[in-house]
């Protein structure tokens, strides 16, 4: 599926954590870094894992970190029926040796140590399944390429099997949480700056004005931190697109 790149600027998030992964990711992406990496024999991999509740932007920014980096996304789903060892074996081998792969909310996939297939009165419930040894293998088995980029999104850390995201495996675990009030301010702007779009008469064009930081800054302080996720913040806001003096109400 081909979709304008979206920019990671665009993704309201803390600028710290954004900047530092930023960097991180760079700097594995560096030639250099993997000419070091071969002259000690050393495996190139890279993993993070960003958890969190629904609406707290892991995918989001997970698009748009592929796209900084100009790099190819391919989603995994563990939803397919047709799913197994075998098929995601063969997923893995066809993938581009740079790009970027992301495993959405492997919390919830019944990944399991053993393919065992427990008796089900259900007729029709999946017979195939991904077990951990096989998801394992493909991450960093010894055939296991080199150079990808690696992110899992799951709504629980503590729910994932500590095998899945020991040290090498995943190196970044980063909790998307609820928005605090600097993510709000940056919501704020966001929607409500000037992008040289086209609006309509009736919509007002925030960053024409010098008010538009007093104008996010006090949306933010209204805000109480961690209560609602990003997305909820966002749908409020574009309720009140055509006047932002109204979200403030």
């Amino acid at each position: 599926i081909s979709r304008p790149v979206r920019t990671l600027d665009t993704v309201a998030m803390e600028v710290v954590t954004r900047q530092n992964i930023i960097a991180s990711v760079q700097k594995y992406l560096a030639p250099e870094t993997g000419n070091w990496y071969a002259q000690r024999g050393l495996p190139l991999r890279k993993g993070i894992l960003l958890h969190g509740p629904p609406g707290t932007g892991k995918t989001s920014f997970s698009t748009a970190l592929a796209g900084h980096f100009g790099l190819d996304l391919y989603i995994l789903s563990f939803t397919s029926t047709e799913m197994d060892d075998g098929k995601l074996a063969t997923l893995f081998s066809e993938l581009p040796e740079k790009c970027v792969v992301l495993m959405e909310d492997v919390d919830s996939a019944g990944i399991e140590r053993e393919n065992i297939v427990k008796p089900s009165t259900d007729l029709l419930a999946p017979k195939k399944r991904v077990t951990l040894s096989g998801l394992l293998n493909v991450i960093d088995g010894a055939g296991a390429a080199e150079g990808r980029l690696l992110i899992m999104t799951s709504n629980s850390a503590n729910s994932l099997d500590p095998a899945l995201v020991r040290p090498g495996r995943i190196d970044h675990k980063i909790f998307m949480g609820n928005a605090s009030q600097e993510v709000a301010n940056i919501l704020f702007t966001q929607i409500y700056s000037d992008n040289d779009e086209e609006l309509s008469d009736t919509e007002t064009v925030v960053d024409s004005q010098p008010n538009i930081d007093l104008l996010a800054k006090t949306f933010a302080s209204k805000v109480e931190a961690n209560l609602f996720t990003p997305a909820e913040i966002q749908a409020f806001l574009l309720s009140h697109r055509e006047n932002p003096e109204n979200a403030l109400d």
